[in-house]
């Protein structure tokens, strides 16, 4: 998975994955996964493990918020565009509620907000929301097309 820094640079965070078959499923419809999270202390060397829940293939770190409590992650393999955000003292898990597909999510500076990339091919569209995805904005990719045109 992707390697993260904490906002005080004393941890970096990243995702390990197991891929497991389902004998029972001779036509998966993709692989399934046991991830885990690691949170590697620079100065003392020693890591801590959150493990995600069963069937989780959200690998991919995109951002960590502000005040470094809330992990943003993408999935490699899911189609339906979903982000997952994992609270990281209490090792809750959620998933972003929104009416687009969405994926890449990136953190306000005050960490109220994501802007987050959202394709429907051939589409590319960015849109900004609040954590829980109300709030949605018309895309921008559009508008600053419209906007140079």
């Amino acid at each position: 998975g992707d390697a993260v820094f904490s906002p005080d640079g004393k941890s970096i965070y990243f995702t390990t994955a197991v891929i497991t078959e389902d004998p029972g499923n001779p036509l998966p419809g993709g692989p399934e996964f046991t991830t885990s999270l690691k949170q590697y202390f620079l100065a003392s060397g020693k890591s801590r493990t959150i493990d995600f829940d069963a069937g989780t293939d959200f690998q991919l770190i995109d951002d960590i918020s502000p005040n470094g409590r809330i992990l943003a992650l993408s999935s490699r393999y899911n189609v339906e565009g979903k982000i997952m955000f994992l609270n990281l003292e209490s090792g809750k898990q959620w998933f972003f509620k929104s009416k687009r597909p969405a994926s890449l999510a990136s953190f306000s500076p005050d960490g109220k907000r994501i802007a987050f990339n959202s394709t429907s091919i051939p589409k590319y569209d960015i849109f900004v929301a609040k954590l829980k995805g109300t709030g949605l904005s018309e895309s921008l990719a559009q508008r600053a097309v419209l906007e140079y045109a």
